[in-house]
């Protein structure tokens, strides 16, 4: 994440290394198997999810590149979950046993 002269988030810009500055982030607190995909539920911490966006979970090796099928919270399908918002991420390309809890949900821009 880049941070300006006021210590917050700057999401939109690219720092000067040429490395990627984080557009999403979300700690993954529980998963479950739903409908033939994995469901992570956790509070958005950075940016916001919506269905169709690509992501990435990271682990330790290769990340696993993942598609967002659909975003819930309390039982109710959402257009966009947002920083703060405690979401169910509906999830594409990836297998309940690829994820240990604590591991991270993650987009970047640039």
């Amino acid at each position: 994440m880049w941070f300006g002269k006021n210590k917050t988030p700057r999401l939109h810009e690219t720092p000067s290394n040429g490395r990627r500055s984080v557009s999403f982030d979300m700690r993954i607190d529980d998963a479950s198997w739903i409908a033939k995909r994995l469901m992570v539920v956790e509070t958005v911490t950075v940016g916001e999810v919506r269905p169709g966006i690509e992501l990435q979970i990271q682990r330790s090796g290769q990340p696993i590149a993942v598609r967002v099928v659909g975003v819930e919270a309390y039982g109710k399908s959402l257009e966009v979950g947002q920083a703060g918002d405690r979401v169910g991420v509906l999830l594409d390309g990836v297998e309940l046993n690829e994820v240990v809890l604590g591991l991270r949900l993650t987009g970047t821009r640039g």
